[in-house]
């Protein structure tokens, strides 16, 4: 799916009374955009909501013994440092059990999402080639939400 330029804002600053264009960029993903993804890639079919600027709410609805029924929980932007991105979450039971599903049906994602203690999840975005191969170039600076998709902000790196 190609990336809409639309979605890439450049910012320029004023430093000693000179313009530089510094290139913060602010990637917006919409919620349905991300959903397709998941439904395209892990095969599974998941609700993301948005609670506040940091958090969004993951859903999804199983059957148990026949009866359809809804199951979410609160992820909360703790931390983004370099590549990984660290999210709270308040329901361990399930976050517990979603990595099990990961373990056996897509081993080779194991090494992209690590389980911390006691309710957080790191997710480490060089573990995927594309992410990888950009974040050479960018610097990842920040994760948060609005009510339409999620917002990521990067700043190109300076060589040396």
């Amino acid at each position: 799916m190609p990336i809409r330029k639309d979605r890439f804002l450049y910012k320029n600053i004023l430093l000693s009374n000179k313009f530089f264009s510094i290139n913060f960029m602010t990637l917006h993903i919409p919620f349905p955009e991300l959903q397709s993804l998941l439904l395209t890639k892990a095969k599974h079919e998941v609700s993301l909501n948005y609670v506040d600027e940091q958090t969004v709410a993951v859903g999804k609805t199983v059957k148990i013994f026949g009866i359809e029924k809804k199951i979410s929980m609160n992820m909360h932007v703790q931390e983004v440092a370099g590549s990984d991105i660290v999210l709270a979450h308040d329901n361990a039971i399930l976050v517990k059990s979603i990595m099990e599903v990961v373990k056996i049906g897509f081993p080779q994602l194991t090494s992209l999402i690590e389980m911390r203690p006691p309710n957080a999840v790191a997710i480490h975005l060089d573990q995927i080639e594309q992410a990888k191969r950009a974040l050479e170039h960018v610097a990842l600076n920040a994760l948060c939400f609005r009510e339409s998709g999620a917002v990521v902000d990067f700043s190109l790196k300076m060589e040396a």
